[in-house]
């Protein structure tokens, strides 16, 4: 039997926003308001970047019950569409805990959501995955970290399922929530951790490679993938220093080619291993010989 491995907070965050509708109203360049809209997305689609500016938004939320029904359909889809490939599965879900280590690594870590407002029924599903599904809450490390040391705890007897494409650093079989099912080669995994190194993470505030996204980092990095991933880290290394060259410190943000991509990998690196202690190691590059 397959273990179903559930990365929590996408999955509660998901049901919590779900769970809310919000209206925003914008005030056009002659005064007039316009909306409701869902979205600044939305405001900046129907009327262009500079043809309105958000007034207010407002927030309506569902019933509290509503909330848990709707967290509880997307864990029952998930395994459903689990055992539509699989056949039985045993479902674990990851929840992250209030302490993580990549703060130590970089303070800034994930702050560009300090001021993000979070869906209203945020911690109350967080409490319902743990009271009624089970959830397990991590120590010092991010869910999706425990997926991955339980991924490779469990080996082929493992199914990730996350929306989070962090998760793709991790071999093996990934379903995504009505999308589908993928499997993840060893080639293809250390293809993606090498292309976060290289690209950053914007959604973390983890800043990469200066006018490298992912597309350029998989383009600029598939010629060294077969070579080995000595390979790949002397050539993510080289683009640092390459971008460091080019446009200088102050707008590459770091004054160390090297010291600036193991920061990134730093961050960017899903755990394997269950730490022995609270604090994992920090992922070091291949042997450099």
């Amino acid at each position: 039997m397959k273990t179903l491995i559930i990365d929590g907070d996408s999955e509660v965050y998901a049901a919590a926003a779900a769970a809310e509708s919000r209206r925003i109203v914008a005030l056009l360049d002659n005064g007039a308001l316009t909306g409701p809209f869902s979205t600044v997305k939305e405001v900046t689609a129907s009327l262009g970047k500079h043809a309105a500016t958000v007034l207010f938004r407002s927030r309506e939320v569902h019933p509290e019950d509503g909330a848990c029904l709707l967290l509880d359909s997307r864990l029952r889809r998930l395994i459903y569409q689990a055992q539509e490939k699989y056949g039985e599965v045993k479902p674990e879900i990851h929840l992250s805990g209030k302490v993580n280590f990549r703060h130590l690594i970089d303070p800034t870590y994930k702050a560009n959501r300090d001021s993000v407002e979070k869906p209203y029924y945020l911690q109350r599903l967080r409490k319902h995955a743990v009271d009624v599904w089970g959830a397990r809450v991590t120590r010092t490390w991010e869910a999706d970290d425990e997926v991955g040391i339980r991924a490779y705890e469990l080996g082929p007897h493992a199914v990730i399922a996350s929306i989070d494409k962090d998760l793709r650093q991790i071999p093996g079989d990934h379903m995504i929530l009505g999308k589908g099912h993928l499997h993840v080669t060893q080639r293809g995994a250390l293809m993606r951790l090498y292309c976060q190194i290289l690209a950053g993470d914007s959604t973390d505030n983890v800043k990469g490679c200066w006018q490298v996204g992912y597309d350029g980092a998989f383009t600029y990095l598939e010629p060294f993938i077969d070579a080995g991933e000595r390979a790949l880290w002397h050539a993510v290394v080289a683009k640092y220093q390459a971008a460091l060259d080019k446009y200088g410190s102050d707008k590459c943000g770091f004054i160390d080619a090297r010291g600036a991509a193991l920061h990134t990998a730093q961050l960017v690196y899903i755990l394997r291993d269950r730490p022995q202690g609270q604090l994992p190691p920090r992922w070091t590059p291949p042997s450099e010989d």
